[in-house]
């Protein structure tokens, strides 16, 4: 209980009206007031907060501008540095290409004199057998033989030189930078330089008539420098026909493109200056990759002459035989790989000696090749036996390791027109009219056992898993375990036999 000295006070403290009766409205105006100065006090502390904050995201602002104009003036340091650098470095490269062309000039001078030469000894020589000059001692027709073999064998050791000098000039001149920066050529553009390279320099010839030499020909029929082989049938995919084998093939610039018979070298050539990857060739006749080095020669010279933004590959022939164990694993290395074994060249028309057919290697060689590479043939390769898809199709589910590859036929069109200098519409040198020609892709898929990118075959009858390759690289052709030889079928019936499955169904259906 309070007190009533405690309560006198209170009492006095409130207010009290006239009558003596507390006066609630003062009371209640005091409460406002007061809640009136709470309201300010805490809006003043949240304008100050406020305040603050946007003091903070200033200054922070501040330093991030400050940090991105000092990163913006370092990209412009360093823009010049790179300008600098650059000018420096083309600075660097019309100097060399102006060491190269010396070279080159120098060489050619050397030639030149050396043909020179070898004219004069045999004007000579001439004259002297008609009786137009007479000699006090005549001269020696062994001797001037001799120098004359001599001077030819000096002068044959230059074209290697040249070629180094030209393919130096293309490696480091316009360096990789330069070259991954810009474009392949367009098809139009390799076949203009295709057909004004062959006419001038060392060549002075149309495709057509180097096509129709005595160097390229002869090995046609009845080669005496092949132990294995009488005939080695030359034949040209034109430059319409390679567009559409690098379309069929989708190759791609950061892969390896492998002409199998490359005779002269176009089809390697168009893939490395069109697609910019690198293209390999392989041909047993020799006079046929010496024309395929020159006419690569006189091609590189002309791109180089186009400026350093040209992205074309590096091109290789090679001369040996693909038929041959040591030549197959650096010829595997391909992802995409096309053979002209059209009309039976490869096989009963090669002319064997106690051999097999090239299309057995062939198909060995795609057989090595990793998951995913292709290969393009005209002519159907038997030895490859049954693909993925006729392997499964008796089976209950889909059984990778059936067969190590997917066959697929495809159509090479020919053209409307006369297309790329060709002076014909075929798509092949030995078709001179619009025919459409058949060609067939087979496809390296991924198998399950042996790992690696091993190529296996399950056996139909015992099922086993067996790999493609023998020891000895070549193609098998039994099971390793019930030796029981591996089912072959030709296309045309395994289509056949396919329709007929469809009619069967549709039949069912209906």
């Amino acid at each position: 209980m309070q007190s009533r000295k405690t309560r006198t006070a209170m009492e006095a403290a409130q207010p009290i009206n006239a009558f003596g009766v507390i006066d609630m409205e003062k009371i209640q105006a005091e409460s406002k007031k007061q809640h009136k100065r709470e309201e300010d006090e805490l809006y003043h502390q949240y304008e100050d907060a406020e305040m603050n904050k946007a003091i903070k995201a200033s200054l922070a602002t501040n330093q991030e501008n400050e940090e991105f104009d000092q990163a913006e003036i370092n990209k412009g340091i360093a823009a010049s540095k790179a300008m600098a650098e650059k000018e420096k470095e083309l600075a660097e490269l019309r100097k060399k290409q102006e060491e190269v062309l010396l070279a080159s000039m120098q060489l050619a001078i050397v030639v030149n004199d050396a043909d020179e030469e070898e004219n004069e000894q045999r004007n000579k020589r001439r004259r002297v057998s008609d009786g137009k000059e007479e000699e006090d001692n005549p001269p020696d027709d062994d001797d001037d033989d001799d120098d004359i073999r001599e001077e030819r064998s000096e002068a044959a050791e230059y074209d290697p030189l040249i070629e180094f000098v030209m393919e130096r000039s293309k490696k480091e001149i316009y360096s990789e930078v330069e070259r991954d920066r810009g474009e392949p050529l367009t098809t139009e553009q390799f076949a203009e330089l295709l057909h004004n390279v062959a006419l001038r320099g060392d060549l002075n010839n149309s495709l057509h008539d180097i096509e129709k030499g005595p160097l390229v020909t002869s090995a046609n029929s009845n080669y005496r420098e092949s132990t294995t082989q009488r005939n080695f049938q030359y034949g040209r995919m034109t430059i319409f026909g390679t567009e559409q084998i690098l379309n069929l093939a989708n190759l791609q610039s950061s892969e390896i493109f492998l002409d199998i018979g490359s005779g002269i070298g176009t089809v390697a050539l168009q893939a490395a200056s069109c697609i910019g990857c690198e293209a390999r060739g392989i041909e047993y006749v020799r006079d046929r990759v010496f024309i395929s080095k020159q006419i690569r020669l006189a091609l590189d010279t002309a791109i180089n002459e186009l400026g350093p933004f040209i992205k074309t590959g590096r091109t290789e022939f090679l001369e040996g035989d693909f038929t041959h164990a040591e030549n197959r694993e650096r010829l595997a290395e391909a992802n995409v790989a096309f053979v002209n074994n059209s009309e039976g060249i490869y096989s009963q028309r090669a002319g064997m000696k106690n051999s097999q057919f090239p299309d057995s290697s062939v198909a060995a060689i795609f057989a090595q090749m990793k998951p995913g590479s292709r290969l393009i043939s005209l002519c159907p390769l038997y030895d490859l036996g049954l693909d993925c898809e006729e392997s499964n199709r008796d089976t209950f589910s889909y059984n990778p390791d059936a067969s190590f590859f997917r066959y697929e036929q495809v159509s090479i069109e020919a053209p409307s027109e006369d297309s790329y200098h060709e002076g014909h519409k075929g798509v092949v040198s030995w078709h001179t009219t619009a025919k459409n020609l058949s060609a067939h892709k087979y496809t390296r898929i991924t198998q399950k056992s042996f790992g690696g990118g091993t190529a296996v075959f399950s056996c139909q009858n015992c099922k086993g898993v067996s790999r493609a390759l023998t020891d000895k690289g070549t193609l098998r052709t039994t099971c390793s375990y019930c030796l029981k030889t591996r089912s072959r079928q030709s296309r045309s019936a395994a289509t056949a036999a396919r329709q007929n499955i469809s009619e069967i169904f549709h039949t069912l259906d209906a």
